[in-house]
C-alpha cells in the first residue's frame, strides 16, 4: 500500500497546480466511494486494462458480475428448450402469458431461465403469481429474479428462494409488494 501511495502522491507532486488540486479533490470523493465499494466489483475493476478505468468501464464491469450470477443460477434457453422438447416460439408464449420467467441479462443476448421456477421439470405452480405480482408492480423480469434471489429480502432470515414451496404465498405478497418501500 505504502508503495501505491508513495507512488501516487509523487505523481500528484508533478502536475502543474491547478491540475494537481482538481485530482486531489476528484481524488478525496473518489477514495470513499471505492471504500464503500463491494470487493467483487473492486477486483473486476481492478483488473480491467489501464486506460479503461472510467465510469463506463466500471458500469460493464458491475454489469458482467451481474450477467455472471444470473448465468450460475440459471439455464441458458436452448438447453431448456432441449430438456423440455419445446420450440422458441413456444417459450415465447409462455413467458408472453406470465406462465414462465425468462430473464435477458445485460450483455446477453439470449434469455435465461432462473433455476428456482423448476421443480423436476416442472414450473413450480407458484411462478404464474409471482409473475403477476412482479408485472403489477412494474418490477422487471431481472428485478423479480434478484429480489427472489436475494438473501436480505427473506423471512426470518431465510431467502424467498428457500420458501417458494413451504410458504408461496407470503413471497408473492413480498414480490406484490416490492415498489412499496422502493425496492
Amino acid at each position: 500500500m505504502t508503495m501505491i501511495s508513495d507512488a501516487l502522491e509523487q505523481t500528484i507532486a508533478r502536475l502543474p497546480s491547478r491540475r494537481r488540486h482538481a485530482v486531489t479533490a476528484a481524488l478525496e470523493r473518489l477514495v470513499p466511494a471505492l471504500v464503500a465499494e463491494d470487493t467483487e466489483t473492486l477486483e473486476a475493476f481492478a483488473q480491467l486494462a489501464e486506460g479503461q478505468r472510467d465510469v463506463r468501464a466500471r458500469n460493464a464491469a458491475r454489469l458482467e458480475l451481474l450477467a455472471d450470477r444470473v448465468r450460475s443460477q440459471s439455464v441458458v434457453g436452448r438447453e431448456l428448450r432441449a430438456r423440455l422438447g419445446i420450440s422458441r416460439q413456444r417459450m415465447q408464449q409462455l413467458r408472453d402469458s406470465g406462465r414462465l420467467l425468462g430473464v435477458q441479462p445485460p450483455l446477453a443476448t439470449e434469455y435465461w431461465y432462473p433455476l428456482w421456477q423448476f421443480q423436476g421439470a416442472e414450473v413450480r405452480e407458484v411462478v404464474p403469481r409471482l409473475l403477476a405480482g412482479a408485472r403489477e408492480r412494474g418490477l422487471s423480469p431481472l428485478g423479480l429474479h434478484l429480489l427472489v434471489t436475494d438473501a436480505d429480502a427473506g423471512i426470518d432470515e431465510t431467502p424467498l428462494v428457500k420458501l417458494l414451496d413451504e410458504r408461496p404465498d407470503d413471497v408473492v405478497a413480498i414480490v406484490a409488494g416490492a415498489g412499496e418501500i422502493g425496492s
